[in-house]
C-alpha cells in the first residue's frame, strides 16, 4: 500500500480512469437513439398495463348491470392465477418467445369473446378467453430489452434508472383503459371490449416487431 501511495500522486491514474470510465459510458448512452428508449421503457409498459387491465373492465360491465358475482370473481380469481403462472413460465421458454406467443393468443381470445357474444353465449363461455389473457402480463421481458439496449454501452445503474422512467408508462396505461373501455362499451356494449383487446393486442405486436428490428437490431 505504501509503495503504491509513493508512486502514485494524488489525482491517481485509478481515479482518472474512472472518471474517463464515466464519462465515456456517458457518451455510449447519449448515443441510443432518444426514440429506442422510448419506445422500450413506456410504450411497452404502456400497453403492457392496457391488456392486462382490460379483464378488469370486463368484469366490471358485468358487476353493475346485471349483478354477475360469481362470474366476476372466478375470472378474477382464474385470471389472477394465470398472471402468477406467467412468472415461471417465463423463465422456462425465455421471456421474449413468451411475450410473442402470449400476445398473438391475446388477439385470438378477444376475437373468440366477440364471435362468442354475438352468438349469443350466455358469457359462461367467455370466461376461459378473458381469464387466460392473464398470461400477456409480461413486462420482464421489458428489462431483457432494456439490458440488451443500455447495458454493454451504460452499465446496470442507467438500466435500473430507466426500469423506474417505466412505471409512467404502467401508470397511464392503466387509465386509458378505463376511459377508452368505457367509452367503447357504450358504443359497441360487451362487443366493445373484445374489439378493443384485438387492436391493442396487435398494437402490441407491432411495438414487439419495433423493438426486435429497429431497437434492438441497430444497437448491435
Amino acid at each position: 500500500m505504501e509503495a503504491q501511495r509513493a508512486i502514485s500522486p494524488p489525482g491517481s491514474n485509478a481515479v482518472s480512469s474512472d472518471k474517463k470510465a464515466a464519462s465515456s459510458r456517458c457518451a455510449e448512452s447519449k448515443a441510443v437513439p432518444r426514440w429506442h428508449l422510448c419506445v422500450v421503457v413506456y410504450a411497452l409498459p404502456f400497453l403492457d398495463a392496457f391488456i392486462v387491465r382490460l379483464p378488469f373492465c370486463y368484469i366490471t360491465m358485468h358487476l353493475i348491470p346485471q349483478s354477475k358475482v360469481a362470474f366476476a370473481c372466478l375470472t378474477l380469481f382464474s385470471f389472477q392465477i394465470a398472471r402468477a403462472l406467467t412468472q415461471s413460465i417465463q423463465i422456462r421458454i425465455g421471456e421474449e418467445i413468451f411475450c410473442w406467443l402470449s400476445t398473438t393468443f391475446l388477439v385470438f381470445a378477444y376475437a373468440m369473446v366477440i364471435m362468442l357474444h354475438e352468438a349469443g353465449s350466455n358469457h359462461w363461455d367467455e370466461l376461459i378467453p378473458i381469464a387466460l389473457t392473464g398470461f400477456t402480463e409480461t413486462l420482464p421481458v421489458q428489462k431483457t430489452y432494456i439490458f440488451q439496449l443500455l447495458e454493454p454501452k451504460s452499465g446496470r445503474l442507467e438500466c435500473k434508472h430507466c426500469l423506474m422512467q417505466s412505471y409512467a408508462g404502467i401508470g397511464l396505461g392503466s387509465a386509458v383503459t378505463y376511459l377508452s373501455a368505457a367509452l367503447l362499451y357504450t358504443l359497441f356494449n360487451f362487443d366493445g371490449i373484445g374489439y378493443l383487446g384485438v387492436a391493442v393486442g396487435m398494437l402490441k405486436l407491432g411495438t414487439l416487431t419495433l423493438i426486435s428490428v429497429a431497437v434492438l437490431g441497430s444497437s448491435h
